[in-house]
């Protein structure tokens, strides 16, 4: 999504929604063609702790990869690539469960 998605995000929920989606998604591509070969676990880790970033967290602080794979179990369980999917409306659900209803 360009600028324009970004502005349609401000004031459309279900493009919010959508485009925090697709944010996920395509990190976990980029994960998957950076290191091929992967459980799909530890890209989902790994998009999870890219969310963290952007929240201020230092992605090398051990504890908060431990917290990476205890937060992505259960996206693990859905078969590639919809587990990324899974995860992104996971990440909305924790941060503002009202938007993941939209």
């Amino acid at each position: 999504m360009g600028i324009l998605g970004n502005l349609k995000s401000l004031f459309s929920t279900k493009a919010l929604v959508e485009q925090t989606v697709e944010t996920q998604v395509r990190i976990y591509n980029k994960q998957e063609e950076l290191f091929p070969g992967q459980d799909p676990h530890e890209y989902l880790a790994q998009v999870w702790l890219s969310r963290m970033v952007a929240h201020g967290q230092d992605p090398h602080n051990l504890k908060l990869q431990e917290v990476a794979y205890r937060e992505t179990f259960l996206c693990a369980c859905v078969p590639p690539p919809y587990c990324a999917r899974a995860l992104g409306h996971f990440i909305l659900w924790k941060e503002n469960p009202l938007l993941s209803i939209a």
